[in-house]
């Protein structure tokens, strides 16, 4: 189009760039499509994906066979989606080719289209996500120094920063690179280091999981830039981080290429590195107890030589200068500049870069007391005097050196007490063993870790953790325990086709399994990472915190020299003794109490700890505002199937119609004998039912929808070792049902009545409703145009069903339940389950759903929906919360904030617990550090000097560091969070049974 249409260089009609081959651009300049129809331009030159709108006169008229006809024709024009609109007999088409071609191959298919909208869609470009680890930040300040930093490399989109796991999660795009990044981090005076750089597109279904990694070591003749050739050549591979010249991690997808199979390609220039621990953060702790411990001698001395005299040190070095206060300023400095170190050096690049931390006020208050000290003494030194200059000096001395002893101590246990808040994410990783037995034609052999592949044959013997997820290919029943991963408290029974949880133990049995999940797309590193993300994320109210943090150094250091000016002033108007050292001592002493670590910990500290306790009860929570969310609930907007019921339909009732009759041709062989109800007097139920079951066979074959996987389990049965027939044009429409043409000649509907049309007979009716008020869902079968069967299928209510709708309840909670039952099936659940009448909602739609959901949220506030986390992806996405129930595997549901692992409703309400004692835990956390710093900073000042209330600078350095640990043990309290014991209810056997009288 674009070559006959217009010159090379013809300027554009929408955008002027010259010779521009948007397809929009070229519709204009075509006459094809209007000016005022055309948007979304590139505006660039460059061809782009584009959407077209067109109207089709007649396509109300399509049946299925049809649309899929006009689809496969449209495909092979270059169309990429086609979305029918038959009320409005429109088309909406997304391809890269020309109208001029769609309308071509619509006319093949019979049709005339007119085009009426084109628009240029964006392709989604690719972004990179880059995990960094970050040393040396101690503050809310620090966070937001980084944060800054990061942000202003262009092509950053979004940068989340986690203080207490030392961790920054970074999504950016071209023109950034993670060089850039990395040397902004560390322009600010910030040690950095790549744990992870990945790529994904918005579309990759697959970038949804993180590439596993695997660790390499290069031989003494291999090249980093060699290395890297070989890499790139090799297809499943993601990219390589060489973290020295001799190691590498290599960011690589399982399914696309195994771990052995990646290390034979590399050979010989590389061999599998021996696993390295995580040893940043004890590694920082062992040097920081060294510093603490090297302090402490010297400042014992100083303290010591500044109470007491010594007759032995009274010669004097100069003039005015005893040994002793010689002693005293080289123990001092010692203390001060060498191990207090760490904070000048961090002031400096954070002044630098003004940015005012923590460090910034503790640099300041140590050195103008030491240094004070000495011009002090250097003032005696030129003019001397009667007095002995030790008492003087001494005290700016001593209270130098103290408080970086005091500081550096406190930095300690604020250390100690924040590796506890790791624990539960401590222990999760703990459960991967080292290696799995691999065996192969029969032989067995240790496989470390990294090295097992998808479809590799492991062997578990009892009491070994499960390595990896795998399908258990073994006859003999197993038990297995997966408390840490789901919170199951009993042993979970295993056989043959069970899928054995990596990360699990195996408590009896033993079996074999075939690889399925390895690496880091197994269940257990998937929840370690969603704990990880989680607790590197900061909630909403976190941000009013950041904005504190960064007025409040400023502030501290502007009220700081406003006391030091005022007690000069009232020191020389009340005729006080030394002013100059009372002014400078209290105002350090507003320095060192003023504490903005204690802000910027009461949120990460509840988050990380709340974070790991929750995923030890087998709640998944995957962003940090989760909490904050929960903790407001107002309505609960539950699903059915699966959520208040088994999630296991079976077929308890079958009924066949008139329409059964005009099966004669459809081949059957007779299965197991399947009770059935004729409802027509013609029908021969012993002959119609293997017709009926082998065209629902073939129709349900490609449903995952726990109804049609009943409806094949009956079918499957009732044609006996029959195979399946081929089903072709295979359509779902989410809430009512499947339609497609089995074995190329008979059209199959099954579905609910909006699908299949409305039952005429009475009869029908009759057996609809008797089954329907026993809370089964009725499905019918429609063959052609003439219904042939009915199908009952119940699914039983949970048992904790009903003492969980009770219990949110009495909170004052209000309980809905919405599904794309019948009125009949949902009043009964419903009923079952204590739920009012008026707050059941059937028949509804995913578009239903999402509609309820938010108009509760208009008039309610915070709505959370709980589903399975696939059917109600839309409803999840419209309340203010999805919580997923009944995962297993399955942890990273997109639609989902949070994932219940087990299919116990019980754990919502922990979930609902545990966020309020979280958000209390936040607020207590603020109050503290709120009034600590309210209350201390004036009295530091000297406002209670007037009643003889004074606090020293030592003491203020002291409780300054004491309010940080105060803050991290008020969050450990959440580790001593127990659930609420339930109301068991009157349960049948071991689930609660519906009223089966009819």
């Amino acid at each position: 189009v674009f070559t006959m249409g217009r010159g090379r260089d013809a300027l554009c009609a929408t955008c002027g760039v010259p010779g521009c081959t948007c397809v929009v651009c070229t519709c204009v300049a075509d006459g094809v499509l209007d000016l005022d129809s055309a948007s979304g331009c590139c505006g660039a030159g460059a061809a782009s994906k584009s959407s077209y709108n067109f109207r089709v006169p007649g396509l109300s008229a399509l049946d299925v066979a049809r649309r899929r006809r006009i689809e496969g024709v449209l495909s092979r024009a270059g169309v990429q989606q086609c979305r029918f609109s038959e009320l409005q007999d429109s088309l909406e088409v997304d391809t890269v080719g020309s109208p001029r071609r769609v309308k071509a191959a619509l006319a093949c298919t019979g049709y005339e289209a007119e085009l009426v909208r084109a628009a240029a869609l964006k392709s989604a470009s690719p972004t990179k996500e880059l995990s960094l680890d970050v040393q040396g930040m101690t503050c809310a300040s620090c966070v937001g120094t980084v944060e800054r930093a990061v942000q202003a490399v262009a092509g950053v989109r979004r940068v989340s920063v986690s203080l207490l796991a030392h961790r920054a999660e970074v999504v950016f795009e071209g023109p950034a690179t993670s060089e850039e990044i990395t040397d902004a981090i560390d322009t600010v005076g910030f040690d950095v280091t790549v744990l992870r750089e990945t790529q994904s597109a918005v579309d990759d279904d697959e970038n949804k999981d993180k590439p596993s990694v695997l660790r390499l070591s290069l031989s003494t003749s291999a090249t980093v830039d060699g290395v890297r050739r070989q890499l790139s050549a090799l297809h499943g591979v993601e990219g390589v981080i060489f973290t020295s010249k001799a190691r590498a991690k290599v960011m690589y997808w399982p399914r696309k290429i195994g771990a052995r199979s990646l290390l034979a390609a590399m050979a010989p220039s590389c061999e599998l590195a021996p696993e390295e621990e995580d040893m940043s953060a004890a590694s920082a702790h062992a040097a920081l107890r060294k510093v603490f411990l090297t302090s402490l001698p010297p400042s014992a001395l100083v303290v010591l030589l500044t109470e007491r005299h010594f007759n032995g040190l009274d010669s004097t070095v100069f003039p005015g200068v005893s040994l002793q206060l010689a002693l005293l300023a080289a123990l001092t400095g010692f203390v001060l500049f060498w191990c207090g170190q760490r904070f000048h050096v961090s002031a400096r690049a954070a002044v630098r870069h003004r940015a005012y931390t923590m460090d910034v006020l503790v640099s300041m208050s140590t050195c103008i007391s030491f240094f004070y000290g000495l011009s002090v003494t250097f003032y005696d030194v030129v003019r001397p005097s009667d007095s002995a200059p030790v008492m003087g000096a001494s005290m700016f001395f001593e209270t130098s050196a103290v408080l970086v002893c005091a500081l550096l101590f406190g930095r300690l246990m604020e250390a100690a007490a924040k590796a506890k808040t790791m624990a539960a994410l401590q222990l999760l990783s703990s459960k991967r063993p080292s290696s799995g037995t691999l065996v192969t034609d029969g032989q067995e052999s240790q496989c470390p870790y990294d090295l097992i592949q998808v479809g590799d044959v492991l062997r578990v013997k009892p009491g070994e953790n499960v390595p990896v997820d795998g399908e258990i290919i073994s006859e003999s029943a197993a038990e297995c325990d997966e408390s840490l991963l789901t919170g199951e408290s009993r042993g979970v029974s295993k056989q043959k086709g069970s899928i054995a949880l990596g990360g699990s133990t195996c408590l009896s049995g033993g079996f074999l399994m075939v690889a399925v999940g390895v690496g880091n797309s197994s269940t257990l590193a998937r929840i370690v990472q969603l704990v990880e993300d989680a607790q590197a994320k900061r909630p909403a109210i976190q941000a009013v915190v950041d904005v504190v943090a960064s007025y409040f150094v400023p502030a501290i250091l502007i009220l700081s020299a406003a006391t030091f000016m005022t007690w000069v002033l009232v020191g020389f108007e009340l005729g006080f003794d030394d002013v100059l050292s009372l002014a400078i001592t209290h105002g350090m002493s507003v320095l060192m109490i003023a504490c903005p670590c204690s802000l910027g910990l009461a949120t990460p500290t509840a988050v990380m700890v709340a974070t790991g306790h929750a995923a030890t009860f087998g709640i998944l929570v995957k962003d940090a505002s989760t909490w904050q969310v929960i903790s407001g609930t107002r309505v609960v907007v539950l699903d059915k199937t699966g959520t208040l019921t088994r999630g296991r339909p079976k077929v308890v009732g079958c009924a066949l119609m008139e329409g059964a009759t005009t099966l004669g041709d459809v081949p059957h062989k007779a299965g197991s004998l399947v009770d059935a109800t004729a409802l027509g007097a013609e029908v021969n139920v012993r002959d119609a039912v293997p017709r009926v079951a082998w065209l629902l066979l073939g129709a349900e074959a490609g449903s995952e929808h726990p109804l049609g996987l009943a409806l094949s389990d009956w079918a499957q049965a009732a044609c006996g070792e029959q195979l399946a027939p081929e089903c072709q044009s295979f359509q779902n429409t989410p809430g009512k049902g499947v339609e497609a043409v089995v074995a190329g000649k008979w059209a199959v509907r099954v579905g609910n009545q909006s699908l299949v049309g409305v039952y005429e007979d009475p009869n029908v009716h009759e057996w609809s409703t008797r089954w329907q008020a026993k809370g089964c869902v009725v499905v019918c079968m429609q063959v052609a145009d003439a219904q042939v069967c009915m199908f009952a299928l119940r699914d039983e209510l949970l048992p904790d069903a009903p003492p969980v709708v009770a219990e949110l309840q009495r909170r004052g909670i209000g309980v809905w339940m919405c599904t794309g039952d019948q009125p009949g099936t949902a009043a009964a659940v419903g009923s079952a389950a204590g739920i009012e009448e008026e707050r059941i909602c059937s028949q509804a739609s995913p578009e239903d759903k999402a509609a309820l959901v938010a108009r509760l949220r208009e008039s309610w506030g915070t709505v959370v929906m709980v589903g399975d986390g696939v059917n109600d992806a839309a409803a999840m996405a419209a309340a203010s919360l999805g919580c997923a129930i009944g995962a297993g595997a399955q942890v990273t549901i997109d639609a989902a904030d949070a994932v219940l692992v087990s299919s116990r409703l019980s754990d919502f309400l922990i979930f609902l617990d545990l966020g309020r004692a979280t958000m209390s835990t936040i607020y207590r956390n603020f109050l503290w550090a709120g009034v600590f710093n309210l209350v201390g900073v004036p009295l530091a000042a000297g406002v209670g000097a007037p009643w003889g209330i004074t606090l020293p600078p030592v003491f203020c350095g002291v409780a300054m560091a004491a309010s940080s640990v105060i803050v991290i043990s008020s969050s450990l309290l959440l580790k001593l969070f127990r659930p609420r014991p339930q109301q068991k209810p009157t349960v049948h056997g071991d689930y609660v049974t519906l009223n089966d009288s009819v």
